[in-house]
C-alpha cells in the first residue's frame, strides 16, 4: 500500500476516532485511554529513530521515512515512493554498489537497468554514510515467478542473459573493482559465515598475488591435511597447488550475487538489477561458480534459462576441465588450517526493546567497525575455529559441478 498521510488508521493499528475531543474515551482493547502527561525530562520511546514522548504526546506527525530493510550495520528507509536512503558506516568496504552502478551508468555501448540515480550525501570523510538513490518501481521477480507462465519465463531469462553479456564484454587486466582497488577475497579465504565484506583477506590483482596472500594459510592447511612437517615438502606441495589453480582466464565484470531478489520487473520487463556489493572484474568462471553457490533460487529455473543461453561464459564440462580440481583443491587445503579470531565472539546484547516486548539482539563487533584479528592456529591448539570454514561446515558447502547437470542442486551452506 502506497503511503496517504491523510488516512493514518490505514497505516497504524489501533487508533480511535473521537469526533468531540473527548478524552476519556476508551481504547479500541477497551483500557482507558493512555496518559498525556509528558514526564520531566522526556523519556526516549524508540532508540532506533530517537521518538520521545514528547514527539508522542505533542505531535501529529507520522513519518514519511520508514525502515525498509536492514542487514548488518547497514539499514535502508523507503523515503515516499520514490527515493531510499542508505545509512551505512564510511568504512573500507563502503561503495563498491555505488563505484559500479555509476561505471555501468556511463559504460559506453552498455545499457544494463541499474537504478537511475544515487548520490552521496554529506562530506566523504564523515564516520557515517549516506546515500540517496531512487526507487526502482516494480516488483521482485522472486515475487511473481511462481505466477509466470513458461514462456514468460523464458523471456526474463533471455532478457537478463543479454544483461549478462552486455557487462560482461568490461574487463580488466587485472582483478579488482571498478575503481582499481583490491577484491575482498569471497572465494577461498573468505573468514566468517557470511560474503559480505569486509574480510579478512583480499583477491590480488593477480592469480600468483591472491595466491601469495593465502600462503601462510596454504602452508599450515597442507601440514594439517596430510601431516607433514618437512618445509621442503610443504614448498614442493604448496607449489604444485599454486600450478594447479585456474589461471588465463580473462577478467570480466562480474555481479557476484545474481539471483531473483535482486532483480526487479514491472511490465514483463526486467526495471532494475540491483545490489552490485561484491561485483569486480573476476576470472570468467566466477559468476557460473558464484551462481552454483548461492543459497537464493535453489530449483526455480533461472540458472537453467543462463547456463542454456551460454551467457556465464562456460560450460560446466569446461569447468571441469578448467577450473574445479585446482581451485577446489585450494579449498580443502584452506580449510584444513584452522584460524581464530579472538574477538569475534563479543557481542554488545540490547536490552529488551521495552517492558512489554522484550525482544533482544546484539551488535557484533564486525557491524560496529571492529575487524577481528586473523590468527592461524597451532595444530594442537584446542581452540575452535569460528568461521565455519569457506563454505560452512568443512567443505559441505562446495556445489561441486561434477555433481550438476548445468543447474546447482541440493544443500548450500553459502551465506549472503
Amino acid at each position: 500500500m502506497d503511503y496517504d498521510y491523510t488516512h493514518p488508521e490505514r497505516h497504524i493499528t489501533g487508533l480511535v476516532l473521537d469526533r468531540s475531543r473527548n478524552r476519556s474515551i476508551r481504547s479500541k482493547d477497551g483500557g482507558d485511554f493512555p496518559t498525556l502527561r509528558n514526564p520531566d525530562p522526556p523519556e526516549t520511546l524508540c532508540w532506533a529513530c530517537g521518538w520521545t514522548t514528547s514527539d508522542q504526546i505533542y505531535s501529529g506527525y507520522n513519518p514519511r521515512i520508514k525502515i525498509l530493510y536492514t542487514r548488518g550495520n547497514v539499514g535502508l528507509w523507503k523515503i515516499g515512493r520514490e527515493w531510499i536512503l542508505r545509512d551505512q558506516p564510511n568504512d573500507s568496504t563502503l561503495g563498491n554498489d555505488y563505484i559500479t552502478q555509476e561505471y555501468l551508468r556511463n559504460a559506453p555501448n552498455v545499457k544494463v537497468p541499474v537504478l537511475e540515480c544515487m548520490m552521496i550525501l554529506g562530506d566523504p570523510q564523515a564516520q557515517v554514510r549516506l546515500t540517496l538513490m531512487t526507487q526502482a518501481q516494480g516488483q521482485t521477480l522472486s515475487s511473481v515467478w511462481h505466477t509466470l507462465s513458461a514462456e514468460q519465463k523464458a523471456a526474463y531469462g533471455k532478457e537478463l542473459a543479454g544483461y549478462i553479456r552486455q557487462w560482461r564484454t568490461l574487463q580488466s587486466a587485472v582483478m579488482e573493482n571498478v575503481n582499481h582497488d583490491q577484491l575482498y577475497d569471497i572465494l577461498v579465504g573468505r573468514c566468517g559465515g557470511t560474503l559480505r565484506p569486509p574480510k579478512c583477506k583480499k583477491i590480488g590483482y593477480t592469480v600468483d598475488g591472491w595466491l601469495d596472500n593465502l600462503e601462510p594459510e596454504l602452508r599450515k592447511g597442507l601440514a594439517n591435511k596430510f601431516k607433514l612437517q618437512d618445509p621442503d615438502e610443504i614448498e614442493r606441495q604448496l607449489q604444485e597447488l599454486k600450478a594447479n589453480f585456474p589461471r588465463d582466464f580473462p577478467n570480466v565484470l562480474t555481479h557476484g550475487d545474481i539471483h531473483m531478489g535482486n532483480i526487479i520487473v514491472r511490465d514483463n520487463k526486467i526495471e532494475a538489477i540491483l545490489d552490485w556489493e561484491l561485483a569486480g572484474f573476476y576470472p570468467a568462471w566466477v559468476e557460473y561458480w558464484m551462481m552454483c553457490n548461492n543459497p537464493v533460487d535453489l530449483d526455480h529455473g533461472l540458472f537453467d534459462l543462463l547456463y542454456e543461453d551460454g551467457c556465464l561464459g562456460i560450460t560446466r564440462r569446461e569447468f571441469l576441465e578448467k577450473v574445479d580440481h585446482g581451485f577446489k583443491a585450494v579449498i580443502d587445503v584452506w580449510e584444513s588450517c584452522k584460524t581464530y579470531h579472538p574477538d569475534e565472539e563479543k557481542v554488545w546484547y540490547k536490552p529488551a526493546w521495552c517492558k512489554c516486548k522484550n525482544y533482544g539482539g546484539a551488535f557484533k563487533m564486525r557491524d560496529i567497525g571492529k575487524m577481528p584479528e586473523h590468527q592461524i592456529l597451532d595444530s594442537h591448539n584446542s581452540g575452535s575455529r569460528t568461521d565455519g570454514g569457506a563454505y560452512g561446515e568443512g567443505s559441505q558447502g562446495y556445489i561441486n559441478p561434477k555433481d550438476l547437470k548445468g543447474k546447482p542442486k541440493g544443500k548450500r551452506t553459502m551465506s549472503m
